[in-house]
């Protein structure tokens, strides 16, 4: 396991499971939400804007991912 699975887990065991649950879920979903917008003004940026059709994604290269420790 890595260390921060093991710092979530241990943080999550110390405290009450809906606690932690609920406070998981609203981290993932601001998370997805915020990506889910530069994404779009990504695309209008490159059809709209620039009219070059070409989106410069952010992407994330899950090889290099160490997360928070």
């Amino acid at each position: 396991m890595s260390p921060t699975s093991l710092k979530s887990t241990f943080e999550c065991l110390s405290r009450s499971a809906i606690e932690c649950d609920l406070e998981m879920e609203y981290r993932m979903a601001k998370h997805v939400l915020l990506e889910m917008v530069l994404t779009f003004f990504e695309g209008v940026r490159a059809v709209f804007v620039d009219k070059d059709h070409d989106p410069k994604y952010n992407l994330c290269d899950f090889r290099s991912y160490r997360g928070n420790d």
